[in-house]
């Protein structure tokens, strides 16, 4: 598997039957860490999944834009060092800190947004 395999795969993607037939809306997680790898859980209306970032700077900036429906949302981050992969608190490396629900924190994606959210 190369890097551009890595970028486009999901890892594990459980559909939810509750979100077949809603507008999805654009939502842009944005996080600057240093690691090889950077992989995004989400779990919520959509199902649950896990899927990796994207570096997009020289700066160690990984971003992931997913489409998901109205609803709520728990979200974290997974770094890796190409050895061991673990878990990044958003609320220690986004500029603002999201609310939290225990470990992940929470995101609420309205039906009344037109553009997308960034994270």
């Amino acid at each position: 598997m190369t890097a551009n395999d890595r970028e486009t795969t999901t890892i594990k993607w459980v559909p939810c039957p509750r979100a077949a037939g809603k507008i999805r809306q654009p939502v842009t997680f944005r996080v600057t860490l240093r690691a090889a790898e950077v992989y995004l859980f989400v779990g919520g209306s959509d199902g649950d999944f896990v899927t990796p970032m994207r570096r997009v700077t020289e700066t160690d900036q990984f971003e992931r834009t997913l489409r998901l429906t109205p609803g709520r949302y728990r979200y974290r981050y997974y770094a890796s060092d190409g050895d061991t992969t673990v878990y990044v608190s958003p609320a220690d490396v986004e500029e603002v800190p999201p609310a939290m629900d225990g470990m992940n924190a929470v995101l609420e994606v309205r039906a009344d947004r037109l553009n997308g959210r960034r994270h």
